[in-house]
């Protein structure tokens, strides 16, 4: 929209003034134009609250809370009470299904109850662990289990249609606090949400749409305020994680007599598989795709130092002084120098030299330029290591496809 002719902005005389929201142009009597780009105000049409059983006693008294920024952004969380409810596990029962008009039912093939006598408690330092049922083999286990119950609030710009960013921020909220309660309390004993495995936390969510009156009140007053809302179960819990739910498909036939040789031997487990099993862990519950990737290639510069260290000792190199050239000679000359000196031409290994190239590239970003890894980088590293390990000892290899990360 056009103003009178002569206006002033900013204490000085101007032509003429256009507002077109977001910006605010000035035409002055100097023949200049002027912009000034002006913030786009949006004010939240309502709130919405997600209550969650948290698995643990977060260890902060009841009725306490926290505003939590997250950017330009604030929350609220409230932690309610803490709860010990039981859980029961009971060997000779189940859950049976059933279908009747296009509903489905489940229900208990038996009760669960406590019988009256036998039962044997399990204490420790005065802490109920658990009470089970004796004299019998399939028998029954009821354990009280800590939880605490949390409020978390935040503002949202449509109350009738929520973006992804304001359906998950509630993680987000809980995440961030989890993470200071820890690194300030020391107390480990409460998971991270990421880290909840076997434990999925339903989670319920209402939604409050502000009055005029309420959105006059300062935004920390209006995310504080608990209100009596239709509360419903939503889709996903949280902590779920996908790559736990379901487990990995086992060749029986190929692992079965694997395991049985190893277990008949008496053997450890060797230092590089067992980095290898860590570093999945960390891929697939503890998420920490860095340390997961490290470990992975801990797992092949020990593979390879070992191999090309047995082969020297093959040659009459006395141990000695293997191990006092040991630290002088990296992983990028072991790879690309040492490892196609000492192969025969055919040998599938040398398949990987490219991969394992990659990997070790990937760590040196990682350790001196502070790179962020992903989930597929993680998974490459792991998966070079485990065929490595698996050419080394004679079994059939398949090369990893290097992942395509941008900038990368």
């Amino acid at each position: 929209m056009w103003l009178p002719d002569v206006h002033h902005v900013n204490r000085r005389p101007c032509r003429q003034v256009e507002m077109s929201w977001p910006w605010v142009f000035q035409a002055g009597y100097d023949k200049t134009v002027k912009l000034w780009i002006v913030p786009k105000l949006v004010m939240p049409l309502g709130s919405r609250t997600v209550t969650i059983f948290y698995p643990g006693r977060i260890g902060m008294p009841e009725r306490t809370g926290y505003l939590i920024r997250l950017g330009d952004k604030i929350g609220s969380l409230l932690l309610y009470r803490h709860l010990k409810p039981v859980e029961a596990l009971d060997f000779s029962n189940g859950l049976e299904r059933t279908e009747n008009d296009g509903r489905t039912r489940w229900a208990l093939q038996r009760p669960i109850t406590m019988a009256d006598e036998h039962n044997i408690a399990m204490e420790s330092e005065g802490q109920l662990i658990y009470v089970f049922e004796d004299g019998v083999q399939y028998y029954r286990v009821f354990r009280p289990r800590n939880f605490t119950e949390l409020f978390i609030v935040h503002e949202v710009e449509n109350t009738a249609n929520l973006t992804d960013e304001e359906k998950s921020r509630h993680e987000r909220i809980a995440e961030r606090f989890l993470m200071a309660y820890r690194a300030l309390t020391g107390d480990i004993s409460v998971r991270m949400p990421n880290d909840l495995a076997g434990d999925y936390p339903v989670i319920r969510a209402g939604i409050h749409e502000y009055t005029e009156e309420e959105l006059r009140a300062p935004e920390h007053e209006r995310i504080t305020n608990l209100r009596d809302l239709g509360i419903r179960v939503e889709a996903v819990p949280l902590g779920i994680n996908p790559h736990v739910l379901k487990p990995p498909a086992v060749d029986v036939e190929r692992a079965g007599p694997l395991i049985q040789r190893f277990l008949a031997s008496g053997d450890s487990v060797p230092e590089p598989q067992a980095m290898l099993i860590k570093a999945v862990e960390e891929l697939k519950i503890g998420q920490d795709y860095r340390y997961s990737l490290l470990l992975a290639f801990f797992s092949i510069e020990q593979v390879v130092t070992d191999f090309l260290e047995d082969i020297k000792g093959s040659a009459g190199i006395e141990e000695r002084t293997i191990k006092n050239y040991r630290g002088d000679i990296g992983m990028s000359y072991k790879i690309n120098v040492e490892l196609p000196l000492v192969l025969r031409p055919d040998d599938p290994v040398r398949q990987l030299i490219p991969v394992l190239d990659r990997a070790n590239g990937l760590r040196n970003q990682v350790v001196h330029k502070g790179r962020n890894v992903t989930f597929e980088e993680a998974g490459f590293v792991i998966n070079v290591g485990d065929q490595l390990t698996k050419g080394l000892s004679g079994e059939p290899i398949a090369v990893p496809a290097v992942p395509v990360v941008p900038g990368g």
